[in-house]
C-alpha cells in the first residue's frame, strides 16, 4: 500500500505525509531534496548509483522502475534521515 496527503506547500518548502508498504521506485530530484522522518516500523533506504530505464518526468524528477548500484540505509522509527 502506498499512500500520501500534501500537508502544506510553502512554493520553496513542500510538506507530505507518506506511507510505504512496499518499495518505492528509483527518483532523482534536480529541483529539491527528500527528508525522511521515520513514525513507526523500519525501511531501507536506497541512494546513490543509477536508475534504470531513467525517464524524465517533469519538474526536474527523473523516474525509473529501480536503483542500481547504489548503497542503502536501514532507518527506523525516530529515525531522520
Amino acid at each position: 500500500m502506498t499512500a500520501s496527503e500534501i500537508i502544506s506547500d510553502l512554493g520553496n518548502y513542500k510538506f507530505e505525509i507518506l506511507r510505504r508498504d512496499t518499495s518505492g521506485t528509483g527518483e532523482l530530484h534536480q529541483n529539491w531534496a527528500d527528508v525522511f522522518i521515520v513514525q513507526g516500523g523500519e525501511a531501507t533506504i536506497a541512494y546513490g548509483g543509477q536508475i534504470e530505464e531513467a525517464r524524465d518526468t517533469g519538474d526536474g524528477e527523473t523516474r525509473g522502475p529501480q536503483l542500481v548500484g547504489g548503497k542503502s540505509q536501514t532507518v527506523t522509527a525516530g529515525g531522520v534521515w
